[in-house]
Protein backbone atom coordinates (compact mmCIF):
# COMPACT_ATOMS: atom_id res chain seq x y z
CA UNK A 1 0.00 0.00 0.00
CA UNK A 2 1.15 3.18 -1.05
CA UNK A 3 2.45 5.19 2.47
CA UNK A 4 0.99 8.87 3.00
CA UNK A 5 4.73 9.87 2.70
CA UNK A 6 4.66 9.29 -0.82
CA UNK A 7 1.49 11.14 -1.71
CA UNK A 8 0.85 15.10 -1.91
CA UNK A 9 -1.42 17.53 0.00
CA UNK A 10 -2.45 20.43 -1.62
CA UNK A 11 -4.14 23.25 0.80
CA UNK A 12 -6.05 25.87 -1.27
CA UNK A 13 -4.47 29.00 0.34
CA UNK A 14 -6.96 31.60 1.29
CA UNK A 15 -7.18 35.36 2.96
CA UNK A 16 -10.64 33.66 3.74
CA UNK A 17 -9.06 30.59 5.25
CA UNK A 18 -5.98 29.03 7.56
CA UNK A 19 -3.87 27.49 5.18
CA UNK A 20 -0.60 27.79 7.41
CA UNK A 21 -2.51 26.47 10.54
CA UNK A 22 -3.82 23.66 8.38
CA UNK A 23 0.08 23.04 7.13
CA UNK A 24 1.65 22.79 10.31
CA UNK A 25 -0.85 20.35 11.13
CA UNK A 26 -0.21 18.47 8.69
CA UNK A 27 3.82 18.95 8.94
CA UNK A 28 3.33 17.78 12.49
CA UNK A 29 1.62 14.37 10.85
CA UNK A 30 4.33 13.84 8.93
CA UNK A 31 2.68 14.52 5.99
CA UNK A 32 4.11 16.69 2.73
CA UNK A 33 1.75 19.68 1.78
CA UNK A 34 1.94 22.42 -0.70
CA UNK A 35 -0.03 25.42 -0.37
CA UNK A 36 -1.60 25.95 -3.79
CA UNK A 37 -1.59 29.32 -4.68
CA UNK A 38 -3.40 28.79 -8.53
CA UNK A 39 -4.58 25.53 -10.94
CA UNK A 40 -1.16 24.86 -12.39
CA UNK A 41 -0.63 24.24 -8.74
CA UNK A 42 -3.47 21.43 -8.14
CA UNK A 43 -1.68 19.54 -10.58
CA UNK A 44 0.20 16.88 -8.71
CA UNK A 45 -1.59 16.89 -5.92
CA UNK A 46 -3.88 13.37 -4.81
CA UNK A 47 -5.43 15.03 -2.17
CA UNK A 48 -6.96 18.58 -1.71
CA UNK A 49 -8.11 20.54 1.05
CA UNK A 50 -10.04 23.40 1.20
CA UNK A 51 -10.08 25.22 4.36
CA UNK A 52 -12.26 28.34 5.61
CA UNK A 53 -12.92 30.74 8.36
CA UNK A 54 -14.29 33.28 6.68
CA UNK A 55 -17.55 33.67 5.29
CA UNK A 56 -19.51 31.43 2.49
CA UNK A 57 -19.31 34.58 0.57
CA UNK A 58 -15.94 35.79 0.78
CA UNK A 59 -14.57 32.26 0.50
CA UNK A 60 -16.21 31.82 -3.00
CA UNK A 61 -15.31 35.70 -4.40
CA UNK A 62 -11.68 34.54 -3.26
CA UNK A 63 -11.58 31.25 -5.45
CA UNK A 64 -13.54 33.17 -8.22
CA UNK A 65 -10.50 36.04 -8.32
CA UNK A 66 -8.61 33.61 -7.94
CA UNK A 67 -9.33 31.57 -11.22
CA UNK A 68 -9.43 28.71 -8.65
CA UNK A 69 -13.61 28.06 -8.55
CA UNK A 70 -14.66 25.75 -11.74
CA UNK A 71 -11.01 23.86 -11.42
CA UNK A 72 -11.80 23.01 -8.22
CA UNK A 73 -15.39 22.26 -9.19
CA UNK A 74 -14.44 19.86 -11.87
CA UNK A 75 -12.62 17.46 -8.79
CA UNK A 76 -15.86 16.16 -7.87
CA UNK A 77 -16.17 12.47 -8.94
CA UNK A 78 -12.51 12.51 -9.92
CA UNK A 79 -9.36 10.15 -8.63
CA UNK A 80 -8.18 12.97 -6.19
CA UNK A 81 -9.39 13.04 -2.66
CA UNK A 82 -10.62 16.33 -1.74
CA UNK A 83 -11.52 18.09 2.02
CA UNK A 84 -13.55 20.53 3.12
CA UNK A 85 -12.96 22.12 6.71
CA UNK A 86 -16.11 24.66 7.96
CA UNK A 87 -16.79 27.28 5.84
CA UNK A 88 -14.24 24.79 2.76
CA UNK A 89 -17.39 22.13 3.56
CA UNK A 90 -20.14 24.96 3.54
CA UNK A 91 -19.28 25.77 0.04
CA UNK A 92 -19.98 22.58 -1.16
CA UNK A 93 -23.41 22.44 -1.33
CA UNK A 94 -25.47 25.33 -3.35
CA UNK A 95 -26.09 28.14 -0.80
CA UNK A 96 -26.00 29.69 2.82
CA UNK A 97 -28.34 31.83 4.46
CA UNK A 98 -25.43 33.99 5.41
CA UNK A 99 -25.19 35.20 1.88
CA UNK A 100 -27.66 34.96 -0.02
CA UNK A 101 -27.42 34.52 -4.03
CA UNK A 102 -23.86 34.00 -3.92
CA UNK A 103 -23.54 30.11 -5.40
CA UNK A 104 -21.84 27.42 -4.23
CA UNK A 105 -19.60 24.96 -5.93
CA UNK A 106 -23.03 22.92 -6.16
CA UNK A 107 -21.55 19.52 -5.41
CA UNK A 108 -24.68 19.43 -2.86
CA UNK A 109 -28.15 20.23 -2.74
CA UNK A 110 -27.95 21.29 0.75
CA UNK A 111 -28.32 25.11 1.90
CA UNK A 112 -26.11 26.63 4.92
CA UNK A 113 -28.66 27.93 7.92
CA UNK A 114 -28.04 30.00 10.80
CA UNK A 115 -27.27 28.76 14.22
CA UNK A 116 -29.78 30.71 16.59
CA UNK A 117 -31.08 30.21 20.00
CA UNK A 118 -34.38 30.20 21.68
CA UNK A 119 -35.02 33.39 21.13
CA UNK A 120 -34.12 33.25 17.35
CA UNK A 121 -31.14 35.44 18.16
CA UNK A 122 -27.83 34.39 15.91
CA UNK A 123 -25.28 31.99 18.14
CA UNK A 124 -21.48 30.62 17.57
CA UNK A 125 -21.22 27.32 18.20
CA UNK A 126 -17.67 27.77 19.31
CA UNK A 127 -15.36 25.31 21.61
CA UNK A 128 -15.26 21.50 22.03
CA UNK A 129 -18.28 19.15 21.10
CA UNK A 130 -18.70 15.61 20.25
CA UNK A 131 -19.60 14.23 17.21
CA UNK A 132 -22.61 11.10 16.95
CA UNK A 133 -21.60 8.46 14.22
CA UNK A 134 -23.46 4.98 13.48
CA UNK A 135 -21.89 2.42 14.42
CA UNK A 136 -21.90 0.59 11.46
CA UNK A 137 -19.99 3.52 10.05
CA UNK A 138 -16.34 4.22 10.27
CA UNK A 139 -15.59 7.40 9.45
CA UNK A 140 -11.77 7.89 9.22
CA UNK A 141 -10.59 7.54 13.27
CA UNK A 142 -13.98 9.09 14.43
CA UNK A 143 -15.81 7.55 16.99
CA UNK A 144 -18.56 8.37 19.26
CA UNK A 145 -16.26 9.37 22.03
CA UNK A 146 -14.22 11.70 19.86
CA UNK A 147 -14.14 15.51 20.54
CA UNK A 148 -13.18 18.05 18.17
CA UNK A 149 -12.75 22.15 18.29
CA UNK A 150 -15.78 24.15 16.55
CA UNK A 151 -16.30 27.68 15.42
CA UNK A 152 -18.92 28.65 13.48
CA UNK A 153 -22.26 30.78 13.39
CA UNK A 154 -24.24 28.95 10.10
CA UNK A 155 -24.48 24.99 9.60
CA UNK A 156 -25.55 22.39 7.23
CA UNK A 157 -28.50 20.23 8.31
CA UNK A 158 -28.45 17.76 6.36
CA UNK A 159 -26.87 16.45 3.36
CA UNK A 160 -29.81 15.11 1.13
CA UNK A 161 -27.27 12.94 -1.20
CA UNK A 162 -27.36 10.17 1.49
CA UNK A 163 -23.37 10.29 2.31
CA UNK A 164 -21.58 6.60 2.73
CA UNK A 165 -20.81 8.14 5.98
CA UNK A 166 -22.21 10.38 8.31
CA UNK A 167 -21.92 11.85 11.98
CA UNK A 168 -23.83 14.67 13.57
CA UNK A 169 -23.20 17.19 16.74
CA UNK A 170 -25.69 18.82 18.64
CA UNK A 171 -25.83 22.80 19.98
CA UNK A 172 -28.82 24.30 21.24
CA UNK A 173 -31.89 23.66 19.64
CA UNK A 174 -30.03 22.58 16.45
CA UNK A 175 -28.70 19.48 14.89
CA UNK A 176 -25.84 19.69 12.56
CA UNK A 177 -23.96 17.98 10.12
CA UNK A 178 -20.64 17.99 11.48
CA UNK A 179 -18.65 15.44 9.22
CA UNK A 180 -19.32 13.26 5.89
CA UNK A 181 -18.13 11.35 3.44
CA UNK A 182 -19.63 10.82 -0.13
CA UNK A 183 -17.85 9.63 -3.62
CA UNK A 184 -14.41 11.33 -3.20
CA UNK A 185 -15.17 14.24 -0.91
CA UNK A 186 -15.32 14.29 3.07
CA UNK A 187 -16.39 17.60 4.60
CA UNK A 188 -15.30 18.70 8.51
CA UNK A 189 -17.47 21.21 10.35
CA UNK A 190 -15.02 21.37 12.87
CA UNK A 191 -11.00 22.03 12.74
CA UNK A 192 -9.01 19.50 13.32
CA UNK A 193 -5.88 21.08 12.98
CA UNK A 194 -7.05 23.07 16.10
CA UNK A 195 -7.98 19.08 17.58
CA UNK A 196 -5.11 18.59 18.97
CA UNK A 197 -4.36 14.92 19.09
CA UNK A 198 -7.96 14.22 17.65
CA UNK A 199 -7.33 16.22 14.77
CA UNK A 200 -3.77 15.32 13.53
CA UNK A 201 -5.25 11.64 13.45
CA UNK A 202 -8.31 12.39 11.02
CA UNK A 203 -5.57 14.39 9.01
CA UNK A 204 -3.43 11.54 8.90
CA UNK A 205 -6.31 9.05 7.55
CA UNK A 206 -7.79 11.68 5.03
CA UNK A 207 -4.07 11.64 3.74
CA UNK A 208 -4.52 7.73 3.50
CA UNK A 209 -7.61 7.78 2.10
CA UNK A 210 -7.31 5.66 -1.37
Amino acid sequence: MESHMNRLVGIVNLEAGNAASVERALEASGIRSVQVKDKEMLKGCSHIILPGVASFGAVIEELRSKNLFEPIRSLYESDIKLLGLCAGMQIMGEASQENPGVKGLGWFTYENVELVNKEERRSFHTGWNSIRVKEDQKLLSVSNESSFYFNHSYYVPNVEEEPESFGSTDFLESTMVSIFKHNNVMGMQFHPEKSQVEGLNILRHFAEWE
